[in-house]
């Protein structure tokens, strides 16, 4: 809540010396001002936030290959999604948060996840906004203006499925950006969201990237997420992840990445009762 928090502050001290500074103070009419002034500061704050990424964009290219997350534009992407759940009145809710790994380069992980919703990748990046985070995402997201091109910049990595080789490219991408540190990767290894709740099966390409790394694979579900389009901004929607098992190396290298998806995939299923 960083950004929003520089925002309220920005807001206050911008309104607080238009008060005083044109004397509206003298007048007890007036009282009402800081208030308005408040809120518009605060929403011109967010507005002029766009802007610079829209502009940022205009000067940054899509098809450059991105060897080495900028963490400028990953940090922005994490406050975004928090400033997101904020005017979305969206809670995000944590269960088991003790479980996840230290918050280090030396301790980069996969996350993965069921996936119901547009908003899930969103929670767990607005959940874990102190760590570094990039996602294995559809290639159509970065043909979404200003996102696109800031989440690329960010580390996000396009996976096109249906060629085998940008796919395995996609994983060799990721699995170098968590052996050198950079940042920690959230994936959905059923590859696209589940409309009815009910998970599909896991692809099992993905998860050869903690075999690539040796990194802590973390499973987690996700519940809620679906409910934001019909209820967001107007009603409270609650978004609850859950950490259901850390898998570290010792666990996972003597069996095979399809028993490990597999695994993963029933684990999460029976946790949703499904």
């Amino acid at each position: 809540m960083v950004l929003i928090l520089i925002g309220f502050i920005s807001a206050l001290l911008g309104s607080a010396a238009l008060y005083i500074f044109t004397g509206w103070y003298q007048e007890i009419a007036n009282i009402w001002m800081p208030f308005v002034f408040t809120l518009g500061f605060f929403i011109l704050f967010f507005i002029l936030y766009i802007l610079m990424f829209a502009v940022a964009s205009l000067f940054l290219h899509k098809k450059k290959e991105v060897k080495k997350p900028n963490m400028f534009f990953n940090l922005c992407m994490r406050q975004t999604a928090q400033l997101i759940m904020f005017f979305g009145n969206i809670k995000v809710h944590v269960n088991n948060k003790e479980l996840m790994p230290k918050n280090d380069k030396n301790h980069r992980m996969m996350i993965i996840s069921n996936h119901i919703s547009n908003f899930d990748h969103l929670s767990i990046m607005a959940a874990f906004a102190n760590y570094p985070l990039a996602s294995i995402s559809k290639p159509e997201m970065e043909k979404v203006p200003v996102i696109g091109t800031t989440q690329h910049y960010a580390g996000f990595i396009p996976i096109d499925r249906t060629n085998p080789m940008r796919a395995v490219k996609a994983v060799l991408q990721a699995a170098s950006f968590i052996d050198k540190g950079y940042t920690n990767i959230v994936v959905a290894p059923e590859g696209t969201r589940s409309k009815s709740g009910v998970m599909g099966e896991f692809h099992p390409l993905t998860f050869k990237i903690p075999y690539k790394t040796g990194c802590p694979l973390v499973v987690m579900s996700i519940k809620g997420s679906n409910d934001v389009k019909k209820n967001s901004p107007w009603r409270r929607t609650h978004i609850y992840l859950d950490i259901l098992k850390v898998y570290q190396k010792e666990e996972y290298e003597k069996i095979s990445a399809s028993e490990l998806a597999e695994i993963t995939h029933d684990l999460i299923k029976n946790h949703l009762g499904q």
